[in-house]
């Protein structure tokens, strides 16, 4: 028997031993996670889902990426269809890239080198989690969540430019073309496979709430409640490790760090959600993880330059007294893109 079977052995056992004796806590956690999934995961994630993958069974992801090809190609070194996904990837959220690049190589769209090096800039943190949860709810301030998000943008912008130096000479170009199909088929299509997109992402948000009621104790107490812990706690579970971050009573500036870093990285649960998704076509997360890592680092790190131009607390307030009106416009911008696009992409084929 190999060792890493007697480790996972003793790990399931001693998860089963958590779960019955602490069968309360198991309980009650697992309940707060069912009710986030009903009242906030799904509402805002499902949609998102359905256009995603309705866009892919369409062709538009492949019409638009013509268009964006020549930025695509400069700057990450992939096709059209990549950039189209990178930008679904930022303004919806986990796992929507993950699944987009997963579709594309199911489609015979892109290459395997290829979709490994889409899928760690590509799956990021959406605006309604970054600004709204993070910046307006937990910090109280929507400017705060503006430069967390834009940060997190900027960081994955380098990632993608960093894995843009493991290309192959045949990356950035596709390799077929989407055949047009019935839009009830390309609909029906694209809400089963949310479905189970959706019912694999809260099955692992419950499973990682319940698992991190039980360890976060523990890693306080080995770690202290510093910068270590957090962070250990926070690359668990992004969301409740955001929280933890935000009421530690550490000083902004060093808090601002410590959420860039874990909204970079994802979270090992993000990182299960996005293994579920990209294994049903073969894929693996090596690459993923290790991009994320970098764009974690990254993220801290221009933070870090961002925080120190903060003179005093006093100036950084009436910087974020400024209007942020300007982010009521943004679906209305995503809406007028997709348009602009779809538009263009018609009248070529024409």
């Amino acid at each position: 028997m190999k060792a890493k079977h007697i480790v996972i052995y003793i790990l399931s056992a001693a998860g089963l031993a958590l779960v019955v004796c602490g069968a309360g806590t198991s309980m009650e956690a697992a309940k707060s996670a069912l009710v986030l999934c009903a009242q906030t995961v799904i509402p805002s994630l499902f949609p998102f889902f359905v256009i995603s993958s309705f866009m892919v069974n369409t062709g538009f992801v492949s019409c638009a990426g013509k268009i964006a090809a020549p930025i695509s190609r400069r700057l990450f070194k992939v096709s059209g269809s990549g950039a189209v996904v990178f930008v679904m990837g930022i303004l919806c959220g986990y796992p929507t890239g993950a699944k987009m690049v997963s579709e594309l190589y199911e489609n015979k769209e892109i290459s395997r080198n290829e979709a490994m090096r889409l899928l760690p800039f590509c799956n990021n943190s959406g605006p309604l989690f970054v600004i709204g949860a993070v910046g307006a709810g937990m910090l109280g301030s929507t400017r705060l969540g503006v430069t967390l998000y834009a940060v997190h943008v900027v960081s994955a912008v380098l990632t993608g430019i960093f894995f843009s130096f493991f290309s192959k000479q045949s990356d950035g170009h596709q390799t077929s073309t989407v055949m047009a199909i019935h839009l009830g088929r390309a609909f029906s299509d694209a809400v089963c496979r949310a479905v189970q997109t959706m019912l694999n992402v809260c099955g692992f948000i419950v499973f990682f709430s319940v698992l991190r009621e039980f360890l976060t104790p523990f890693i306080f107490k080995l770690l202290g409640s510093g910068a270590l812990g957090l962070t250990v706690s926070g690359m668990a579970e992004v969301t409740l490790g955001a929280q933890d971050i935000c009421v530690s009573g550490q000083a902004l500036p060093f808090t601002m760090i410590l959420l860039s870093g874990i909204i970079g990285f994802g979270g090992v649960c993000v990182l299960l959600q996005v293994c579920g998704v990209v294994s049903q076509a073969g894929l693996g997360i090596k690459t993923y993880a290790v991009g994320k890592i970098f764009q974690m680092l990254v993220s801290m790190v221009i933070t870090a330059c961002v925080v120190s131009s903060w003179k005093t607390q006093a100036a950084f307030a009436s910087i974020s007294s400024l209007p942020h009106r300007y982010l009521e416009v943004a679906p209305y911008m995503l809406v007028a893109f997709f348009f602009a696009c779809a538009y263009a992409a018609a009248r070529k084929k024409n």
